[in-house]
């Protein structure tokens, strides 16, 4: 067997514990259950909230960029953007008054869910709106430019 794929059947096996040890907390933690059960949805972009930074001039063109959080904790970008570093990734519900962990699948593949992922505001209502950001999210390799804070409004339940 070579190294390489000595190091994948490792990762699967974390990757395998991660979830099933993820799993046992929300069956097991009704607080946890609840917020894992307000984040599942479709969100997109309010490109009022969102603080744009040095990206202000073109917001318009990101005005249909949606986030789809999947129930198996999971979630997924509708279009690559250089402010995001990848289109699909995991998310991280944590007790209540703690930020979530977001985690993309090319942070996952290189370094595994053993460093903190980007952070993510669990949602909340505001003025009838459901809510959610991901604060300093990673930009691609090549994007220098960075946003703030990245503000969703949900447009639909599972």
């Amino acid at each position: 067997m070579k190294n390489s794929d000595t190091y994948i059947i490792k990762m699967m096996c974390f990757f395998v514990i991660f979830l099933l040890g993820q799993s046992c907390n929300y069956s097991c933690d009704p607080i946890l259950k609840q917020r894992k059960k307000n984040q599942i949805g479709k969100y997109v972009i309010d490109t009022d909230r969102t603080e744009w930074g040095e990206y202000e001039t073109e917001k318009d063109n990101y005005k249909d960029l949606t986030i789809v959080f999947n129930p198996n904790m999971t979630f997924e970008v509708s279009q690559s953007v250089p402010f995001l570093l990848d289109t699909t990734g995991q998310y991280v519900i944590r007790g209540t008054g703690e930020l979530c962990d977001i985690f993309f699948s090319s942070q996952i593949r290189k370094y595994g869910i053993t460093q903190n992922g980007i952070w993510l505001w669990p949602c909340w209502v505001e003025q009838q709106d459901t809510i959610t950001a991901i604060i300093t999210p990673t930009p691609q390799q090549n994007e220098n430019r960075v946003i703030p804070k990245l503000y969703f409004r949900k447009i639909g339940y599972f």
